[in-house]
């Protein structure tokens, strides 16, 4: 079988420390494709590669040995990783003539619904009665209920909207939820949202939405696209309501200039500050107020890195031919000849300049699936369709 890049590494790990490499597997792979996501950051890897029966029936559970579940797997470009996590799924295979191993890992976002968290517990902070943002609550939270997460803080950013008397943490429940529920609607500093991830070495990464600057470039020539807007979800009236009491309604007079009026109630959490309310009031109505691009888009060609973040470098400003595997969520990636035309500043435009939700990769077709940012369905359930990646094992 031919690559069109150079043969990703598999490596399995017996554990996070890495110190017994359990299996080094390389091309031919019968399939092998990886995932990103916001919230979430790795999401899930699907493998399957050819083997004797006697080195698959070590994947499973037997005789009172572990097999592969819960160990460390890594797909890599040489020594940088391109994605990794956890084993969930082991399967021997044999059918027309093959013979091997199929395995499912999710990223470490996954580790997030091993434990529960409750603020009162006795272990952890009451943030019905503490100061502090929601990048306090994830250090309380992350460490005592995600042990398999690094314990680094260098990724979580400050948040200056105070928690101090929200109930909502009060309820047991995996930390996963609490942060797309509750932590990520109230982390709004000015109408951006913010978004969980564990990236390389199982680091908690906290961050608002940043499109400053544009990460990667590819053009229509590379894509299968179909370009789409849908206002189904648009809504340019919002009101908040926060334990039965109505707040205060906002507009967004350019969007009701051009569209119906679609009013929008969201639910904030009890005991927050009007100011943390009227924040997701408006996190909700700027990102629900016009419409927004839809659709996924395939991308089988070339793409260009123009930033020096992680591996990536850019030469004097020049972009740099990547293979198109490194691009991920979080990037924001701009088609160069997709209308307007001249584009003078960094936008979300639903046109040419996107920030990348999801993405999936094939390493057998070297193709890049990309979503891009969309407005969620309502708060409450705020991107839930796109982190439950352990959905179907619960």
């Amino acid at each position: 079988m031919v690559f069109p890049h150079s043969p990703l590494t598999v490596n399995l790990w017996d554990s996070t420390s890495k110190t017994n490499l359990i299996a080094e597997w390389t091309a031919p792979y019968q399939r092998l494709t990886f995932s990103t996501a916001l919230h979430g950051g790795f999401r899930d890897c699907d493998l399957v590669i050819p083997m004797s029966l006697e080195e698959a029936w070590l994947s499973l559970n037997r005789e009172h040995l572990p097999g592969y579940h819960f160990y460390l797997l890594q797909v890599l470009e040489g020594p940088l990783v391109v994605w990794e996590g956890r084993v969930m799924r082991c399967a021997v295979v044999s059918n027309a003539g093959f013979q091997g191993l199929h395995v499912k890992a999710f990223g470490y976002w996954s580790s997030l619904r091993d434990q529960y968290y409750d603020d009162e517990d006795g272990t952890s902070t009451n943030w019905a009665s503490t100061h502090g943002g929601s990048d306090d609550v994830i250090r309380d939270m992350v460490p005592t209920e995600a042990p398999d997460i690094s314990s680094s803080t260098a990724e979580i950013d400050a948040n200056t909207n105070d928690l101090v008397g929200i109930t909502e943490l009060h309820t047991r429940d995996y930390p996963q939820n609490h942060i797309i529920k509750t932590l990520a609607p109230t982390a709004d500093t000015g109408e951006i949202p913010w978004y969980a991830a564990v990236w390389e070495d199982r680091i908690f990464h906290w961050h608002e939405r940043a499109v400053a600057t544009v990460d990667w470039f590819t053009r229509r020539s590379e894509m299968t696209y179909r370009l789409e807007q849908d206002a189904t979800h648009l809504r340019n009236a919002i009101l908040p309501v926060k334990a039965g009491t109505e707040g205060t309604v906002s507009t967004n007079t350019d969007s009701l200039a051009l569209y119906p009026r679609r009013e929008l109630k969201i639910t904030v959490p009890a005991g927050v500050s009007s100011t943390i309310e009227n924040d997701m009031r408006d996190t909700v109505l700027a990102t629900r107020a016009f419409p927004r691009q839809s659709e996924s888009f395939e991308i089988r060609g070339q793409v260009w890195s123009a930033r020096a973040a992680r591996h990536l470098v850019a030469i004097n400003g020049a972009r740099v031919e990547m293979s198109k595997y490194w691009l991920r969520a979080g990037d924001v990636l701009r088609v160069d000849d997709f209308v307007p035309g001249t584009i003078s500043t960094t936008t979300l435009d639903a046109l040419r300049t996107f920030y990348v939700l999801e993405t999936t990769y094939n390493a057998i077709t070297d193709t890049l699936v990309v979503v891009p940012d969309r407005p969620s369905g309502d708060l409450a359930t705020l991107l839930s369709r796109r982190i439950q990646i352990e959905s179907d094992l619960i």
